[in-house]
C-alpha cells in the first residue's frame, strides 16, 4: 500500500485521514478554504448552517377562538329513544324535544373536544413554526 505522503498524483481519489474513527453520519468538514495551504479538516455532523439553503418565507400564524357554544338545560322528563316521531298531543311533542336536547347536546359535547383538539393542535404548530425559525429552515416573511 502507498503510504499517504508518497502519493504523486493530485488527482487520485483516496479517502481523508482519519476515515478508520470517523462515526456513522459524519462528513469530512474542511478547516481551511484556501487552496494554496496544506488542507485541514476533521470528522463531523455538517451543520446546518454550512448548507446552501435559503429558507422559505412564512407568516407567523394567529387564531381567533370561536365564541362559547350555548349551554343547554334539559327540564324535560323522559328517556331519549333516539327517534323522532310525527307528534299527535304533547306526550310525543315532549319526547321529540327530547331527543332533539339529546341529539345537540351530544353534538355540543363533540364540538368542546374538537375545539380542545383544535388549540392543542395549533399550539403545536406554533411551536413548530417557531422552532424550524430558530434554526433557519424556516424564515419569517418580510
Amino acid at each position: 500500500m502507498v503510504e499517504h505522503a508518497q502519493i504523486i498524483d493530485t488527482e487520485l481519489l483516496h479517502e481523508p485521514k482519519g476515515i478508520q474513527e470517523s462515526v456513522d453520519g459524519e462528513v469530512y468538514i474542511s478547516d481551511n478554504d484556501d487552496e494554496n495551504t496544506n488542507p485541514t479538516g476533521h470528522w463531523g455532523k455538517l451543520p446546518i448552517t454550512s448548507l446552501d439553503f435559503t429558507a422559505p418565507q412564512t407568516v407567523t400564524q394567529t387564531y381567533t377562538s370561536p365564541t362559547s357554544p350555548v349551554t343547554l338545560t334539559n327540564t324535560i322528563v323522559g328517556t331519549a329513544s333516539g327517534t323522532i316521531t310525527p307528534s299527535t298531543n304533547f306526550t310525543q311533542a315532549n319526547q321529540n324535544f327530547l331527543e332533539l336536547y339529546t341529539a345537540i347536546d351530544n353534538l355540543m359535547t363533540r364540538l368542546v373536544t374538537a375545539e380542545s383538539n383544535l388549540s392543542k393542535v395549533q399550539t403545536l404548530l406554533t411551536d413548530i413554526d417557531a422552532g424550524l425559525k430558530s434554526i433557519d429552515i424556516l424564515a419569517e416573511e418580510e
